[in-house]
């Protein structure tokens, strides 16, 4: 469901089938409007970019990896493991709460409307 505040849901911070348990993100160092721009060029759609750090991850029991050029990822790709949380209600508990710290902290970057 689509938050009517920030116009994303938290299902963005939960894994999808094909992630095998993982949510992909950039780490840090790459800037939020090339985040924004890489991603909007893979055909997927975005409202900006927002941001996690590894120990907001952590924070709610959920290890991270720099795993750029692993599997044909880009060279500053990160994961964010949900294995420990394999039920999918935890999972998209774990999400929300993840949306808000996000949400808390702001836009990154937001595309010019």
């Amino acid at each position: 469901m689509l938050d009517p505040v920030v116009g994303f849901s938290s299902a963005v911070f939960m894994p999808e089938d094909p992630d095998d348990g993982t949510i992909s993100t950039l780490r840090g160092h790459v800037e939020p409007d090339e985040a924004y721009r890489r991603h909007v060029a893979s055909d997927l759609k975005s409202v900006g970019t927002w941001g996690l750090s590894v120990g907001e991850a952590l924070g709610h029991g959920l290890p991270s990896w720099d795993d750029g050029l692993i599997n044909g990822n880009p060279q500053d790709h990160a994961s964010v493991d949900f294995a420990e949380f394999p039920a999918k209600t935890r999972r998209h508990k774990i999400a929300k709460k993840l949306r808000d710290v996000a949400v808390t902290r702001g836009c990154l970057y937001s595309p010019e409307p």
